[in-house]
């Protein structure tokens, strides 16, 4: 099954422009954060839950990109 790529463009709901301060990741997947719209930019995957996003990604990210990993 290739990736679901989500960018964030009305009407995706799956993130807010530029407010994301922590993610949930479910088991089984990977999830991409992208500092710039179209899934550009700085990027940093996450395999798990991170309740604090540093201050180079914390309200700054514009594109998430998730994918099955199993």
């Amino acid at each position: 099954m290739p990736p679901t790529v989500q960018p964030c463009a009305p009407p995706a709901l799956t993130c807010s422009y530029n407010i994301i301060s922590s993610v949930r990741v479910p088991a089984g997947w990977k999830v991409s954060l992208f500092t710039d719209p179209g899934l550009q930019g700085r990027s940093l995957v996450l395999t798990a839950d991170l309740a604090r996003l540093d201050g180079e990604f914390d309200d700054k990210v514009s594109s998430i990109k998730a994918e099955r990993t199993n």
